[in-house]
């Protein structure tokens, strides 16, 4: 027997292990090959529904859309749930109920499409954007999830976020993540213009420690925790002691422009060579929630030995693959907006650099993922490089087994293989796994498949003389287990008399 430690790689989470033994007897061979539980994710993604969102929000949709799609794919394996949030919180600006901020989004868009429209405003011309960022995306007048069980919450309820287990989520069956995402992502254009993603994102952890909350339970202990903000400009979350706009900025009707000029300095003149965020300003420091984060870091470490990082933080923003541009714009109107010229511009949308949100996704971006940081173009037509804590592939992910199979019909010109594929769960429990249909897809009434491909049958994957390629399919099953690969074989000189006819077929 011998044993090959292997690992399926992943973007942004502990890898799922996979440990492969090989055991020989006289006429068969099998291959093991046992998988460690997916791994967990929770992702928090604040979107701003200001104003100036107005020309992204076709952008917006369509992504909402596409993120959804990724989540969703079989080859992802990855225990999910996502929450959207908006970037609106009561404070000097913002006007909204005290009880807005952090709350998760429950409703289709179609339930809003008040909040698609904008009068005109300093950030931009008034707008009706009900049909691009909304109903052409959308198809779902309400949202609806199943009721499921929660961290701390053994009671089954409907729960205001998506959550997926082994690819099973509890949407109704017709009901796509893609298609909840398309109505849950866009949060609209009519929110407040001094926006504050992280006290946002503060406000979302508050509500899923606080048992009166129906957030209560998002956040799993065993999870990482992904938290990703879209938003077009810099943030704005006041400190607690500001009480006015006019305590703060010194006027009763100050712009967005005032939350850059106060809360951030340049070195030299435009281009400027770098910027950062200040300490001594109106806006409460970005460290405060870089603080926070630490916290939960730390405490998930604590039950997730091995990984490197238990929260991750992206930004899609104004900035470019390059990172952030700092630079005054020629345009007076927009500089009165918002204080700097564009961190990024294209002709699906215009965004201001970020400055504190790029600070803060410094610390917990993964740069060997997505380059200097984990902030990403807004101006780009896809987000999609900003999903973190993606596995790479399924219980696939080595699929090529290599073994001295046996021809069990040697009238034939091609390589008859007698092969099956037994899936055991940690409870010890072993089931043969019918073979798959002719397009890798589930025969119908069985939640597994397997099959197993012969050499003259390989795909690229396999394109090895003498290995075999398998694939296993599973609905409601998987994660932590094995598989199993048995297939009658040959003499080992059988085998290399094989390879020297596929490589000699003259000889």
């Amino acid at each position: 027997m011998r044993c090959i430690s292997l690992a399926v790689g992943l973007v942004g989470c502990n890898a799922t292990p996979v440990t492969t033994v090989i055991s020989e007897h006289a006429s068969e061979a099998t291959v093991s090959k046992c998988y460690g539980e997916w791994p967990k994710v929770d992702a928090l993604i604040i979107v701003d529904g200001s104003p100036s969102m107005a020309e992204t929000a076709k952008l917006t949709a369509l992504n909402g859309h596409h993120i959804g799609e990724l989540y969703a794919r079989r080859d992802v394996t990855v225990n999910y749930r996502v929450a959207i949030i908006d970037s609106q919180v009561a404070q000097p600006g913002c006007e909204v109920a005290p009880d807005h901020a952090g709350r998760f989004i429950d409703t289709s868009c179609r339930e809003r499409l008040d909040d698609f429209v904008v009068e005109a405003s300093i950030e931009g011309p008034g707008a009706d954007v009900r049909a691009e960022g909304c109903t052409d995306a959308c198809e779902l007048e309400t949202l609806v999830t199943l009721p499921s069980r929660a961290t701390w919450d053994d009671t089954p309820r409907p729960r205001p976020w998506i959550e997926s287990r082994h690819h099973v989520t509890n949407l109704p069956a017709d009901i796509k993540v893609g298609d909840d995402l398309a109505c849950r992502f866009p949060t609209g254009v009519s929110g407040c213009t001094f926006e504050a993603p992280l006290e946002a994102m503060r406000a979302a952890i508050a509500r899923t420690q606080d048992p009166d909350d129906p957030a209560f339970g998002f956040l799993r202990p065993d999870a990482v925790l992904f938290v990703m903000f879209v938003t077009d400009e810099i943030d704005c979350s006041l400190r607690s002691d500001i009480d006015t706009l006019t305590d703060a900025f010194g006027s009763e009707t100050p712009t967005s422009a005032e939350c850059w000029t106060s809360g951030v300095e340049c070195d030299g003149a435009s281009p400027y060579s770098s910027c950062r965020s200040t300490v001594d300003s109106p806006l409460r420091p970005v460290e405060e929630y870089a603080e926070l984060l630490r916290e939960i870091n730390d405490a998930k470490l604590a039950r997730l030995p091995g990984v490197r990082s238990a929260v991750v933080v992206s930004a899609v923003t104004g900035v470019t693959h390059d990172g952030p541009h700092y630079a005054d714009a020629p345009d007076e109107e927009w500089m009165s907006a918002f204080g700097v010229g564009p961190g990024c511009e294209s002709e699906h949308a215009k965004a201001v650099p970020p400055v504190r949100l790029f600070e803060f996704t410094e610390e917990f971006g993964e740069p060997a993922q997505w380059g200097a940081s984990s902030a990403l173009p807004m101006c780009d037509p896809s987000w999609a490089q900003a999903i973190a804590c993606f596995p790479g592939p399924d219980v696939s992910a080595d699929p090529c087994v290599d073994l001295c199979v046996a021809d069990i019909d040697p009238s034939t010109p091609q390589l008859e293989i007698d092969c099956r594929i037994d899936w055991t769960d940690p409870d010890g429990v072993t089931l043969t796994l019918p073979r798959c249909t002719d397009e890798h897809e589930l025969p119908e009434g069985s939640d597994a498949c397997g099959q197993v491909l012969s050499p003259n049958e390989n795909t690229e994957r396999c394109a090895v003389e003498s290995k075999l390629d398998f694939t296993a399919r599973f609905h409601n099953r998987a994660g932590a287990g094995c598989l199993s690969i048995t297939c009658q074989t040959s003499p080992q000189e059988i085998c290399d008399q094989r390879q020297v006819e596929a490589y000699f077929p003259d000889d």
